[in-house]
């Protein structure tokens, strides 16, 4: 098993603030909190989620949720990832992916995601079409515009590229 793979699969499964509260038995307030590796009186062990890091402005110390665990279990980082993936019943760890299958299945995941934003700027298209096509067939007829007058052959070009539009593109 790819230790890359088990990096990635844990950080989207558990956030850093998590592993960190339960380790140090407090909670985090706004992201901060007292820091857990040197004694201090005021917050400046600050958490960040969305990137997945910490960092002291007090001592210095910083990393991500491995480097997290290693300080404060003294541990090493294959120690680290196994804890992790046990305490937070991950099952990275006795999962049978290879990396190779894990980023097979993130370029599908992309693939279905592109073709689905594909799929909804073509219903966009489709409904401006239809809706440009009633509205030239909707002057076309007899009586709502002078023959020939400028106006009526706009709508009359317009219906023509709109006609050819829906004949070649399938719509």
């Amino acid at each position: 098993m790819n230790e890359i793979y088990i990096k990635e699969q844990i950080r989207q499964q558990v956030k850093l603030s998590q592993v960190v509260e339960y380790l140090t038995g407090s909670k985090l307030s706004k992201g901060k909190m007292l820091c857990p590796f040197h004694r201090e009186k005021t917050p400046s062990f600050f958490v960040n989620d969305t990137k997945g890091v910490f960092y002291c402005q007090g001592c210095g110390e910083g990393g991500d949720i491995f480097k997290f665990v290693m300080l404060k279990n003294n541990q090493s980082f294959k120690e680290a990832i196994r804890w992790v993936d046990e305490t937070f019943h991950l099952g990275c760890i006795s999962q049978k992916v290879s990396y190779r299958q894990f980023l097979e299945q993130q370029k599908r995941e992309e693939k279905k995601r592109q073709r689905q934003e594909q799929e909804a700027r073509d219903k966009v298209l489709y409904d401006e079409i239809a809706l440009e096509y009633r509205i030239c067939v909707s002057a076309l007829r007899p009586g709502i515009l002078e023959p020939f007058s400028d106006l009526w052959a706009y709508y009359i070009q317009r219906k023509q590229y709109l006609d050819y539009l829906i004949e070649e593109g399938g719509y």
